[in-house]
């Protein structure tokens, strides 16, 4: 939703030059629609009417929408709604226009322009509508402004892409010269003129995929949507008896989200339930041009099929849009302005077209934004663009036409290679979560690039992306997916010349075999991978490899093994001065002392490297030995310490969105529960940690599960069987923010019931105590990630609970919650 008022220069109302003198006006009778009867006589002023048409099928959702456009027609002159293609422009612009109707005395007009093509017939469509002659030789505009000056009139003018500058000229003149008059335009990019309101349109909301806080019933998933209950009630009407099962509703969640809550799409494809199953459809989706047809017989042509829809959009693009938008399709999941640039302009084969330069493409770039075929957004202070997945499709196709594929999927994939590359270095030290997240908001276009290199296939950037990624697929906890890429990229053919390449992408695919617990691949991988790395003379590498070959051998229980190599790796980094890596095999070594019963010695091998750690503002390895120093102090009894190392590490861990680094911390926090005399807290946070490694493949170190096993063991037998089960169960049922807020203060009760409630119970507005929260801060302009922080959740998990607010008090914005808040108080509590 935009409401776009900077520079708003509201246009007065021209004198009313010979209105009683310019000749009579003559009106033609108006077409017969809406509540006009037929062969009624042309109305007198102050006659109520309109001409606007009975809906055939009913309207779902979107009553914020059509309240907020009402109100933005009681004080502006020109509102345009604009939106792309199949967004329900028209149907949202006919549903706000029933809403209004008693505001104007004169009448509501529909003015469809969809079937026009010259900007000069837009006045003779609008003189059509309202029953006004043409006489020459007066301009027919005169005319028109003439008979509504006087009048109260909603003026609606429908579909006015192919035709802006016409539409643009007439409204300007009328509204100068009707102060009575507003207008209402449906459009795929603004009309350029001043005091004019561009209100987007959004795609119908979807139901929820992959947020913890989501109801697990599909069918309510399904229905809690817009998207969601337009697709069953179009099924419903296409299928008599059609009815939601667990297995369909699943699938038409993928379709609504697939097709991106577009509602001519989802409307085309619900259609298609007379012939296929829900689930079939999906299956279909990649060929939606193609599925997506037979729309109504009664409807324009272009919105009959799908394809047609978006070729009615591309062909009113200038060329160089046009190319410029096909080459936006090799992006997957967004890109930025220099993104865009570099990959988007150059040369093509296409010599008559005007080819996208590196300076043009803001401009042609800003000109998709406004045509509705580009969606922009900021992120962290970043301007970032996408494409709807219907309109990239589309795209796609057309580059594979213009023959440009291959050049701009190299183009693309050398552009992310090198990014990988840049952000490998900063993936450590104290800047390290900003280039997480530059690395996860382009995941989309990192995992395309990859893929291409396998297709082409070209070993060598498979290799570099290897190494330079395995930090980020570690960090954001990718390891199936980082394991998967680098076991299909070593099966290439590797380049004889880079050999040292190779190695180091061995070594990622050990470490992350390692981590999943795979400690026989992870063992076959690196053993062979420190050999190859002494002969090449890298020291670097050997003395990592040596890291992990010691947790192999700890977790073994070879701890005389593990000490040797521990040590050889420190005595490698200790010569090149390296102080990450000494700190690194300081944590390594006074862990080992740990596990030989060397507390003393091992808790002081700990602490400096901490406080080495700390200097380097590390935030992933701050967070790793807290663990540990958490632990020792909880072993010693120092349990208020203890629950202050693991606050702190619990609460790094969630900046870094380190789910791994997650279940680390509530497993020691589960410990400490124990150790508290809390049992079945400690069950608890055990199973929510354990519910979550589930989820992300990763495993425990052996070390770390004999230990928590030793503080389980006594709960299980003094609590039995059957009571450990319910609260396991239970427990896995919590959501992560409220197994994190459990851990960190102890309060609140294990809920059943999927909420996300840590306090329990609503506020008089329906909120819960959290969503409380989340609105309180929304209200004082806190952006996502600040409230993430703030209360220790994940950024989804906010954007989960902000729209709940919304839902729950009938709001659209953050802005009106903020007002909300003022009026309650101050605050959203």
């Amino acid at each position: 939703m935009q409401d776009e008022r900077q520079g708003r220069s509201r246009s007065e109302p021209t004198p009313d030059e010979g209105q009683a003198t310019a000749g009579k006006i003559t009106r033609l009778p108006a077409r017969e629609h809406g509540r006009r009867a037929a062969g009624s006589v042309a109305p007198t002023l102050g006659e109520r009417q309109d001409n606007l048409p009975a809906p055939l099928t009913s309207f779902v959702g979107r009553e914020r929408q059509v309240a907020e456009i009402a109100r933005l027609l009681e004080t502006d002159r020109l509102v345009t709604m604009t939106g792309a293609p199949g967004v329900g422009k028209t149907r949202l612009a006919l549903r706000v226009a029933e809403a209004v109707r008693d505001r104007f005395a004169d009448g509501v007009w529909l003015v469809e322009l969809a079937a026009l093509a010259e900007p000069t017939l837009v006045a003779v469509a609008v003189a059509r509508e309202l029953g006004v002659r043409d006489q020459r030789p007066r301009p027919l505009a005169e005319a028109l402004a003439a008979y509504l000056r006087p009048r109260s009139v909603l003026l609606i003018l429908d579909n006015c892409e192919q035709l802006l500058d016409g539409c643009a000229t007439l409204a300007d003149a009328l509204l100068r010269a009707c102060p009575r008059l507003r207008v209402l335009a449906t459009s795929r990019a603004r009309l350029g003129l001043g005091g004019e309101v561009a209100w987007q349109v959004p795609s119908l909301t979807v139901p929820s995929a992959g947020v913890e806080d989501a109801t697990s019933d599909p069918g309510r998933a399904l229905l809690s949507s817009e998207a969601g209950r337009l697709f069953v009630e179009r099924a419903s009407e296409a299928r008599p008896g059609f009815e939601l099962t667990a297995a369909n509703a699943a699938a038409g969640g993928e379709v609504c989200r697939r097709l991106d809550g577009i509602p001519l799409a989802i409307e085309l494809a619900a259609a298609r339930v007379r012939v296929l199953s829900v689930e079939e459809i999906v299956a279909r989706l990649d060929d939606r041009f193609a599925l997506l047809t037979g729309g109504s017989r009664t409807s324009l042509p272009r919105q009959q099929t799908l394809r047609a829809l978006v070729d009615w959009s591309h062909d009113l693009l200038a060329d160089a849009e046009r190319t410029l938008l096909r080459r936006l399709s090799v992006f997957a999941g967004g890109w930025t302005l220099e993104a865009a640039e570099r990959v988007g302009s150059g040369e093509e084969p296409a010599a008559h077209c005007l080819l996208p330069t590196a300076h043009s493409v803001l401009d042609l770039l800003a000109g998709l934004v406004d045509k509705s075929l580009v969606v922009a957004e900021e992120l962290d202070g970043v301007a970032r663009y996408g494409l709807l997945e219907t309109i990239r499709q589309y795209a796609a196709e057309r580059l594979r036409e213009a023959g440009e594929e291959s050049t701009l999927r190299d183009r693309h994939c050398e552009w992310f290679l090198a990014c990988a590359e840049r952000a490998e270095p900063e993936l450590v030290g104290p800047d390290q979560v900003r280039w997480l997240d530059r690395l996860e908001a382009d995941h989309g276009n990192l995992r395309a690039a990859l893929r291409w290199c396998l297709q082409r296939p070209d070993a060598e950037s498979g290799l570099r992306f290897g190494s330079a990624l395995w930090r980020f697929w570690e960090g954001r906890n990718h390891l199936a997916e980082g394991r998967a890429w680098l076991d299909e990229v070593l099966a290439l053919e590797p380049p004889a010349a880079r050999p040292v390449l190779e190695c180091r992408a061995q070594f990622a695919a050990g470490r992350l075999a390692l981590l999943q617990g795979d400690r026989e691949a992870a063992g076959r991988i690196l053993e062979p991978c420190l050999a190859r790395g002494r002969n090449l003379g890298d020291p670097d590498l050997v003395a990592i490899t040596l890291a992990q070959l010691g947790h192999l051998n700890r977790d073994r229980g070879e701890l005389a093994e593990a000490r040797s190599q521990y040590e050889a790796g420190l005595r490698i980094w200790r010569e090149r001065g390296d102080a990450r890596g000494i700190a690194l095999s300081l944590l390594n070594l006074g862990r080992l002392d740990l596990m030989e019963g060397a507390t003393d010695e091992g808790r002081a091998l700990l602490e400096e490297s901490l406080s080495r750690y700390r200097e380097l503002g590390d935030p992933t390895d701050i967070s790793r030995v807290l663990l540990f120093v958490g632990g020792i102090a909880c072993d010693l009894g120092r349990l208020d310490e203890a629950r202050a190392r693991y606050a702190e590490g619990l609460r790094i861990a969630v900046r870094l969105r380190d789910r791994g680094r997650v279940c680390a911390n509530l497993e020691g926090c589960a410990v400490l529960a124990a150790a508290e005399g809390q049992p079945e807290r400690a069950l608890g946070l055990a199973a929510v940690a354990a519910t979550l490694r589930e989820a992300i493949g990763t495993a425990m170190g052996a070390d770390e599960q004999r230990r928590l096993e030793a503080r389980l063991a006594p709960i299980r037998r003094a609590l039995g069987e059957s009571r450990c089960a319910q609260l396991f169960e239970q427990a896995r049922g919590m959501a992560i923010d409220q197994a994190i807020a459990y851990a960190l203060d102890g309060d609140g009760e294990v809920s059943t019931d999927g909420g996300p409630s840590v306090h329990g119970g609503d506020d008089q507005a329906g909120l819960t105590p959290r969503e409380q929260d989340v609105a309180g801060l929304v209200a004082r302009g806190l952006p996502n990630r600040e409230i993430a922080d703030e209360l220790v959740v994940s950024e989804r998990t906010v954007e989960w609970h902000a729209a709940n607010v919304l839902g729950k008090l009938g709001l659209d914005t953050r802005a009106q919650l903020a007002v909300w808040a003022h009026e309650h108080g101050g605050s959203a509590q």
